[in-house]
């Protein structure tokens, strides 16, 4: 079917979604949403309808807002924020389908300094777990596999943002195709404007030490975004995403959903890439209504997007080249 699928309605609710995460975890795609009343749900694609996280658990901190998940292995690691500003944790295990208690991240992770959350990305590096939330600083820590988790770190502090004023949103993603892989993270500044920088989790080095690029550096300049998703695709170069090393989807104040891809070669006298930015909607996903969040994922060498409009559903979308959006 051509344009956006409505996911939570397909599979009766609830519509009350504010925030979205998905990942592809081996080929099975998994949504998690939090809602109105600050439930933390979760399915997969084609095998269940939604399931309340906090229930499953011994430990329900409820009123999530913020959310964000990764793949390690067969499991699923989710993190989340809450009304009150706290951090949690918690990993589905595909071996038996059960969920860990939730684990406060302030609470094993020394976090001098760093206030209330209010929204959080994350992605795995290995077997490491890198999360970052947002403060009006971003602050981030590692999940080790060998056990325990690091320092909270200042992403104002250890890699120099330049005047992005307050940061909002977050998004991490792994970016295999350098070394041993560095991990990405974006941001939303206080002017709507997304930047990114990535660190190579083997130094701790930025690989932008004067500042943070942002996404409009080398083509168009494009503003007011709201909630940031980010990919990685295999391979490199311009033209079809999916040839594509990194990829972006945001949702923009007016509402409008937002599909960017890099092109390496954007500013060659800057040295700098540049993203290509579309409109989902007008590119053939249709007006839905008003996207709040947005995140996205790979799967078979497409990019699947997920957001939440203001009437509480979410919906998902594959772009399979460049101006091919639909579902499946």
């Amino acid at each position: 079917m051509a344009g956006f699928f409505d996911y939570s309605e397909s599979i009766g609710g609830p519509n009350t979604f504010g925030r979205c995460a998905i990942t592809n975890v081996n080929g099975a795609l998994h949504v998690c949403g939090t809602t109105a009343d600050g439930t933390l749900q979760h399915s997969i694609v084609g095998a269940n309808g939604f399931g309340d996280v906090g229930k499953a658990t011994h430990n329900n901190p409820g009123d999530f807002g913020s959310v964000a998940s990764a793949a390690i292995g067969d499991d699923l690691h989710v993190v989340a924020t809450t009304g009150n500003g706290r951090l949690y944790h918690t990993i589905r295990f595909a071996a038996d389908r059960h969920w860990q208690d939730f684990g406060d991240v302030k609470l094993v992770a020394p976090s001098a300094g760093v206030g209330g959350f209010g929204n959080v990305g994350c992605a795995a590096h290995g077997a490491d777990l890198w999360v970052c939330g947002t403060t009006g600083d971003g602050w981030y820590t590692v999940r080790r596999s060998a056990g325990g988790w690091d320092t909270f770190k200042s992403l104002k502090q250890t890699a120099y943002t330049g005047d992005v004023g307050s940061i909002s949103a977050v998004s991490l993603w792994e970016r295999p195709d350098l070394g041993d892989g560095h991990v990405q993270v974006a941001f939303t500044g206080e002017d709507g404007v997304i930047y990114y920088n990535w660190i190579d989790p083997q130094t701790n080095d930025w690989t932008y030490a004067a500042g943070w690029p942002n996404t409009g550096t080398g083509i168009t300049q494009q503003q007011g975004f709201g909630g940031v998703g980010t990919a990685t695709f295999p391979g490199a170069g311009s033209g079809n995403p999916g040839s594509q090393d990194i990829a972006f989807v945001t949702s923009r104040g007016s509402g409008d959903f937002m599909q960017g891809s890099f092109d390496h070669a954007a500013d060659p006298v800057l040295g700098l890439p540049g993203v290509w930015w579309h409109s989902v909607k007008s590119g053939g996903g249709g007006d839905v209504g008003a996207f709040g969040s947005a995140a996205c994922t790979v799967v078979n060498g497409d990019m699947v997007m997920a957001g939440t409009t203001a009437s509480g559903h979410i919906w998902l979308i594959r772009r399979r080249g460049d101006d091919d959006f639909g579902w499946p």
